[in-house]
Formats: structure tokens, sequence, C-alpha cells
């Protein structure tokens, strides 16, 4: 798979699909907070900037795949599965015709 070519560990069957909207606020999330305490290090009004720039590489048939579930509506992960050697990672990747885009955070406790 691809993250094999960039170095990352393949999670096989333990990829979890979302939707569009779910994508989006995983990817609110994690540029927003960081992942060892979910401390605030952006806040969602910059992030908005982001998001809106984001949100033109996806169309409605691209799908979308995480390494994580989240709780209380996407403001902490719950439990994951690592593709890197860092303490806690996740991201997004989505699949759009031919173009592959990951959006992947890592962090140390």
């Amino acid at each position: 798979m691809f993250v094999n070519q960039l170095g990352y560990s393949s999670l096989n069957s333990r990829w979890k699909e979302i939707n569009q909207e779910d994508a989006q606020q995983i990817i609110a999330f994690i540029i927003t907070h960081d992942l060892a305490y979910s401390r605030v290090i952006m806040s969602l009004k910059e992030a908005e900037q982001i998001l809106v720039k984001l949100s033109h590489l996806f169309s409605d048939r691209c799908k979308f795949f995480t390494n994580a579930l989240f709780t209380d509506n996407y403001s902490r992960i719950r439990e994951w599965d690592s593709i890197t050697q860092a303490t806690f990672d996740t991201g997004l990747i989505s699949l759009c015709h031919n173009e592959i885009t990951i959006l992947w955070v890592k962090d140390e406790d």
C-alpha cells in the first residue's frame, strides 16, 4: 500500500473507512490539538483557512480512511493502530480518482 512506500506500516484490513464529514472533523482536530494531551495548538478560526483549502482537494467520489476511533465529537482519540514509530499518530488518507492524499500527524508523550 501507499503508506509502505512512505516508510510507514500498513494496517491492511484495520483501516477505518469514514465519510467526508467525519474526515473534515478529524482534520480539524489534528491541526488544532496535540495528540498526547489534546491541548489546543491552533484556534479553530486559524484552522478554518486550512480546512477550506484542503476541502478543495476532495470530491464527492473520494474514499476516506483513518487509523483511529474518536470520541466526544472528534475531540479526543479513543484508540488507534499506529503506522509510525511515534507514541501517538493519526491522520487521514483519501483516495480520489487517481490521486492519494495523506495528512498525518504524530506526537510523543
